[in-house]
């Protein structure tokens, strides 16, 4: 059995995913859409971040400080892995940019009781 551990991204950041993975599988080179998953893969970490960071303290109202804390965090670390991502995703082969549509459509789901 595996579990996931799920974060919640908006119904257009989905959208986008199908569709980005359709074009990347229709396309006859998926190295050309290298920097579309980039972008895309970056817009995921943000959500993600949000959901797993600043969505619980926003619900917890653990205060205004602390709320400006988590936020700075997040923002930095969105900034790093910005920087992370753009340099590995430059030059993926068209098998590595397929293999991005593969893993993203693998943690894309929608919770059964939605």
């Amino acid at each position: 059995m595996q579990y996931h551990f799920a974060a919640e991204i908006p119904e257009s950041l989905a959208d986008e995913v199908r569709q980005t993975i359709d074009r990347v599988r229709a396309s006859s080179a998926p190295e050309e859409h290298s920097k579309e998953g980039a972008d895309l893969v970056l817009r995921l970490t943000e959500a993600c971040l949000d959901s797993y960071f600043l969505k619980p303290v926003r619900a917890l109202e653990v205060g205004f400080v602390a709320e400006k804390a988590t936020t700075v965090g997040v923002n930095a670390a969105n900034r790093a892995i910005g920087l992370f991502v753009r340099r590995i995703t430059g030059g993926l082969s068209g098998d590595q940019v397929l293999k991005l549509a593969d893993l993203l459509e693998g943690m894309l789901f929608v919770r059964p009781d939605s």
